[in-house]
């Protein structure tokens, strides 16, 4: 999409692999020198989509790297996404020095969709938006913009496509093909997606989070062991989520946690009530 790669800076590097090869990369990773404290993909990989990585001890590899096992997974909410379907439509790029697979342009275009409105709501980054703008360019014909329709609808993401296509009309005049410039064709937004959209945008919506949490206990075969990570991560994932001022404080950590997730359930029953209360109403 750019000429040159100085055109397009970055802060970190994403790499996705399929989830039956999640413990090998990471093993490959850690093998030149990279680690991740969080253990997202053993405890919680129903809820997020990918793990940090860092390369702590030379100071020649700033960036960080981050290994995803899914690509819109975010919060519990079920987008019903195979990850297989992306392999399936990969693009290869070559270049002198590397040669890798990517993201189908359509596929590429949700993914920068959901990454500007749904995971960094709080910094709209004008790069980003240049990136819609020439994702957008790619999409040649009607074909191109029915599958981005079809699969706008099947991975929930109605209102973070059209925000993105709306921020890339304004900031770099785009046009849109007859019938999406009004967005006509978008499918309506479901209310889950309504909800996750309020809680980015929002700090005094209700956490949904915790909703995902609960609904991944509720589905899950072993529901004591899920329980028992949830209330004991490990202690690498602990430092980093709540870092003790000495060592000897990291059971103190835990209770913090614990008290900052009872609180989150508190406001959470509260939402529910007063949502059930207005119905009634």
């Amino acid at each position: 999409l750019y000429p040159a790669a100085a055109t397009r800076p970055c802060s970190d590097i994403d790499l996705l692999v399929k989830p039956e090869h999640y413990l090998k990369a990471r093993q490959i990773l850690k093998e030149i020198g990279y680690k991740s404290w969080y253990k997202r993909f053993e405890n919680f990989q129903e809820l997020f989509n990918s793990e940090p990585f860092s390369h702590r001890m030379d100071p020649t590899k700033p960036y960080e790297v981050d290994l995803h096992w899914d690509i819109f997974q975010y919060h519990g909410l079920k987008r019903g996404n195979g990850i297989d379907a992306f392999f399936d439509r990969k693009i290869t790029v070559e270049t002198p020095r590397l040669t890798f697979h990517t993201l189908s342009t359509v596929d590429a275009l949700l993914q920068a969709a959901f990454h500007l409105v749904l995971h960094h709501p709080e910094s709209n980054r004008l790069i980003w938006i240049s990136d819609i703008a020439l994702l957008c360019q790619k999409l040649t014909d009607r074909k191109d913009w029915e599958d981005l329709r079809n699969r706008t609808s099947k991975f929930k993401l109605g209102l973070a496509i059209e925000k993105a296509l709306k921020l890339a009309q304004f900031w770099y005049g785009i046009r849109l093909p007859e019938g999406y410039d009004a967005y006509t064709q978008l499918p309506k937004p479901e209310i889950a997606e309504k909800t996750e959209l309020e809680y980015v945008t929002n700090n005094r919506a209700t956490d949904i989070r915790l909703s995902g949490y609960l609904e991944t206990l509720r589905e899950s075969p072993n529901k004591i062991l899920y329980l028992i990570k949830f209330l004991f991560p490990p202690h690498d994932y602990i430092r980093a989520t709540h870092p003790p001022s000495r060592n000897w404080l990291l059971p103190f950590s835990y209770v913090r946690r614990w008290a900052h997730w009872f609180a989150k359930l508190v406001q959470y029953g509260l939402d529910a009530w007063r949502s059930e209360h207005r119905a009634k109403q």
